[in-house]
């Protein structure tokens, strides 16, 4: 199928030579191949998330025995739903640089229509304390987390998606034994290196055009979304969220696989192409959209993408739109 890009490479491989595999992407082909490999090549945190994956058949060695081995993904992913009931929110979970990460994107109306000024800077206090609070609530309510998970993504945004907090945290970070005060959280989560962080520095444009018409018109199309992204009964690993940095907007929409034929050639276009068609009906406008399938340990398997020039109503939308490549 035209417009499809196949990355064969090992994850030892991959680990290995990722600097020359990127520099492959970007320039190892002649014509239109090389065209193609250009316009398929990764962000670099996809790049790092397939780098170093783990075996199936590897074990954990968590600090605390897991309770009567009754740790699994979906479960925790239960319990965190219950836990943030009532709140508009997205969870899922995958391997980032060889680390396994739960995702945790937030809406915190309480950002929304911030000025300049005081009521800025602590709105940004706001969102990073939503951050570190909600990640030691993770540790301290749920034990299956410090041994599922190595570290914790939030992502801290308002009621328009403008990103206000973002960051991958170690667990060790967090204080699960005790009711850290304030200053302590926010100690905890900033006592790292930040070049994965980002935190907003100037207030959101109010005159930025929105992704959608409103928060309820982005849980209409999130609900339009399940049975593409997460069939039938039962938790999954399945995702959906925009956010806007910088005010260029992605909508990611993850999901898992849930046998081999669900990463073969047609599976993986076809229900991207669904849920690409379905945002542009739907008139999402976003600067583009990510789609990632995982396998049912977090792993990536395969990646997709479409400019969001593309998507909306009257587009011509097809399998050619559609960039991705997938993992052996």
């Amino acid at each position: 199928m035209q417009g499809t890009v196949f990355f064969q490479a090992r994850a030892w491989r991959l680990r290995r030579d990722l600097p020359s595999i990127i520099m492959t992407m970007m320039h190892g082909t002649t014509g239109k191949r090389k065209r193609r490999a250009k316009r398929a090549a990764l962000p670099l945190y996809l790049l790092l998330a397939s780098a170093a994956v783990c075996a199936p058949g590897d074990k954990r060695e968590p600090a605390e025995p897991p309770p009567a081995a009754a740790c699994l993904g979906t479960a925790v992913l239960e319990r965190v739903d219950d836990l943030l009931a009532g709140k508009t929110f997205e969870l899922h979970y995958l391997i980032i640089r060889g680390e396994r990460v739960l995702s945790v994107w937030l809406v915190v109306p309480e950002l929304d229509d911030v000025a300049a000024g005081p009521a800025f800077e602590n709105a940004r206090r706001l969102s990073l304390l939503t951050g570190a609070r909600l990640g030691h609530r993770l540790v301290a309510e749920i034990p299956c987390v410090r041994i599922l998970f190595d570290a914790f993504n939030p992502m801290i945004v308002d009621s328009r998606f403008n990103c206000w907090y973002r960051d991958i945290v170690p667990l060790a970070n967090l204080l699960p034994d005790r009711r850290p005060a304030d200053e302590e959280l926010i100690r905890s989560v900033l006592a790292r290196d930040l070049k994965y962080s980002y935190r907003r520095s100037l207030p959101p444009r109010a005159d930025r055009i929105d992704a959608v018409s409103s928060l309820d018109e982005w849980r209409s199309l999130r609900r339009a979304l399940r049975p593409i992204i997460s069939p039938g009964a039962g938790r999954r690993n399945a995702a959906a969220y925009p956010m806007f940095v910088n005010d260029y907007c992605i909508v990611q929409a993850t999901w898992p696989a849930e046998s081999s034929a669900d990463i073969e050639d047609e599976a993986v276009s076809g229900r991207m192409l669904a849920a690409a068609r379905l945002m542009g009906r739907i008139g999402l406008r976003t600067g583009r959209l990510d789609m990632t399938i995982t396998d049912r340990f977090g792993r990536l398997r395969a990646y997709g993408k479409v400019d969001g020039a593309m998507l909306g109503p009257g587009k011509a939308l097809s399998d050619e739109n559609i960039i991705y490549y997938r993992l052996p």
